[in-house]
């Protein structure tokens, strides 16, 4: 049944578009005749599509800076099959049916993922005989269209193919190294950095030292007990207070100028899927309503190997901007950051960023990010949207949730990037450089939180992040059980981050500084640690009133629950969601939540490292996008 808010994003997203008229096949255009000089990638076309209609298609792509065959695969105006078997023929090339006939990788498969952004590959046809199979874009097509006519030598030596076949093709023949890279590049390129090896041992040492200095706390060690309760003051004060502080300081907002059409660079856009095929109608809905130009757009989908429904369902919905599906190898562990590896060799975008299934971002966001790198230093490799959720007025959990988010998003993120420090990304809506990101080494597929991992090894590369003043609204767990799940898969990776970074602190502190090493570890490891160590203080606290009537611990407590209400309280009142305050009188309980999820988690990093817990999506009550926008149309 349609909700409020998937009529309001189906608005959003078929709002007028330059092109639309334009969508028909290209064997239904008629011949005509006119004098006009046409770009040469299209050139070849006269006498067989209406010369008016070929000078309209160039005057759009002059006017947007791309190449015409842009414009035709954007606005579906013809079919990549037809353009490329036009294109061999009019270069008198062989054309590569890839989908068709038996050609075959010369050499290691693993050479047809190297050359998959490139969007060439050495392969054997039919007969036998070797090409360079081409399947260009853009300036690399004008240039053969241009190179092979007065270089008789290359005739022998190319082939064309379609680009959406020559990816599947390196997908499906080439899914062996692919997959090895996805999963195994990080950890063999730097292995100081893949939490592809947690130490378990490690692990069951911290465990036994834990549960040692508890029993000890407990019995009043006079040695032990004094550590114990310094340092958890220092986790429950040292980082809330710290996040209290950051609050109180409104974030600096810049206006950003507007960039025209004509200077928007390409721009790639993930979305990894898993088993999420009942949200894929308001997905592609809230792609659509992305204000950027399609024919500069790119938007891969990465659906698993066994997750038909999903791929079923991007297949059956129209897709109004260029979009096609990479199936994952199935090697490794299955993980979104795996997923995202696999993805990063297709990456053609000079931008990319990632989206999840419910996301819904503010249509403007990739003009925006594209303004704020411009107007950037040139060592800025990322920009972190805010994330804020919809179903805010679900119930309390999904309340408190929201107020996490916005402390966080608001008021503590946009701060961090002000001084220059590091910070936790999150896990959508980061918008990477691209060459950048390749070179930092992609995503750790064994790291389930990987965007707090990313966001410190940026830093440890020399590069800095920012953040973006553009919201993307996502759906929060409803079900005390699926948020367990989300936070202890969250806090699972920050122990993963924790042990890969803070495993060597002196060149961490080497790489990034001691400033940035002991922000990042009070704003990120007291996360970590609070969880942990809040039963062990409920349980010292309770002992001591039951036992003296009064305990330190219990001021520790207070506050430590104080200052996480009011960052909460800052974050919803920046939003405009002061109505969701009440639900913050139950942050104790929510902590106990936390705590919950955080022994959860570490029962998981011994036994099951790399599981991905999975949130299921759609689920929503409330919207509170459709409320805004009921109200803006009343």
């Amino acid at each position: 049944m349609e909700t409020e808010h998937d009529h309001a994003l189906e608005q959003r997203a078929t709002r007028p578009r330059a092109f639309t008229d334009t969508q028909r096949d290209l064997h239904a255009l008629r011949p005509g005749e006119g004098a006009f000089v046409l770009p040469p990638e299209i050139a070849f076309l006269a006498g067989h599509v209406a010369m008016e209609k070929l000078a309209s298609l160039a005057e759009r792509a002059r006017r947007l800076g791309v190449g015409v065959d842009e414009i035709l695969f954007a606005a579906r105006i013809a079919p990549e099959e037809v353009y490329y078997r036009a294109l061999a023929r009019h270069l008198a090339l062989p054309f590569a049916d890839l989908d068709g006939e038996a050609w075959r990788p010369r050499g290691d498969a693993a050479q047809l993922v190297e050359g998959a952004a490139a969007r060439l590959a050495v392969l054997h046809a039919p007969d036998g005989r070797a090409h360079i199979v081409v399947a260009p874009r853009g300036d690399a097509l004008r240039q053969i269209v241009e190179e092979v006519p007065r270089r008789p030598e290359l005739a022998g030596a190319l082939a064309i193919a379609a680009p959406e076949a020559l990816r599947r093709y390196v997908a499906a023949v080439g899914a062996a190294p692919l997959g090895a890279l996805a999963a195994d590049g990080l950890a063999t390129a730097r292995p100081e950095f893949s939490a592809q090896r947690p130490a378990p041992r490690h692990i069951d040492v911290a465990i036994i030292v834990a549960l040692v200095a508890a029993f000890l706390t407990i019995s009043g060690h006079p040695v032990v007990a004094p550590i114990v309760h310094g340092m958890m003051a220092a986790v429950f004060l040292g980082g809330l207070g710290l996040r209290v502080a950051l609050s109180l300081v409104p974030p600096l907002v810049r206006p950003l100028p507007m960039i025209a059409d004509r200077a928007l660079p390409p721009y790639s856009i993930l979305v990894p899927l898993y088993r999420e095929a009942a949200v894929v109608p308001k997905l592609v809905r809230a792609l659509a309503a992305l204000d950027y130009p399609h024919a500069k757009l790119e938007v891969i989908f990465l659906v698993e190997a066994d997750d038909a429904e999903t791929s079923a369902a991007l297949a059956a919905v129209p897709m109004p901007f260029p979009g096609w599906v990479l199936t994952v190898p199935d090697i490794g562990p299955r993980t979104k950051p795996k997923a995202l590896a696999a993805a990063l060799p297709f990456v053609r975008g000079k931008y990319v960023t990632i989206y999840d299934a419910e996301d819904v971002p503010d249509p403007d966001q990739l003009r925006r990010a594209v303004a704020r790198f411009a107007e950037g230093p040139r060592d800025l490799a990322c920009l972190q949207a805010s994330l804020a959720i919809d179903n805010a007025r679900d119930c309390p959990l999904t309340a408190l949730f929201a107020a996490e988010y916005a402390a966080l998003f608001d008021a503590t993120l946009p701060n961090l990037a002000a001084m220059g420090q590091p910070f936790p990304l999150g896990g959508t809506s980061n918008h990477f450089a691209t060459a950048i990101l390749r070179k930092v080494g992609g995503w750790d597929p064994y790291n389930v939180t990987e965007d707090a991992d990313l966001g410190l090894r940026l830093a440890r590369f020399g590069y800095r992040a920012g953040v973006l003043d553009s919201v993307t609204w996502e759906e929060a767990p409803n079900r005390h059980g699926a948020w367990i799940g989300q936070r202890s898969r969250w806090l699972k990776g920050w122990m993963q981050t924790a042990i890969v970074h803070f495993s060597r602190p002196q060149a961490l502190v080497n790489d990034i500084g001691l400033l940035a090493t002991i922000t990042f570890a009070a704003i990120g490891l007291s996360s970590l640690a609070a969880p942990l160590l809040h039963p062990l203080l409920l349980a010292i606290t309770i002992g001591e009133l039951v036992a003296n009537g009064s305990s330190g611990g219990l001021k520790i407590l207070l506050l430590g629950y104080a200052a996480s209400a009011f960052a909460g309280l800052v974050g919803l009142a920046r939003h405009g969601l002061l109505g969701l305050a009440p639900a913050l009188l139950l942050t104790p309980l929510y902590w106990i939540s936390a705590s919950a999820a955080a022994y959860r988690a570490v029962w998981s990093l011994r036994f099951r490292p790399s599981h991905w817990q999975k949130t299921t999506h759609g689920k929503a009550r409330t919207s509170l996008i459709a409320e805004a926008e009921d109200e803006a149309v009343r």
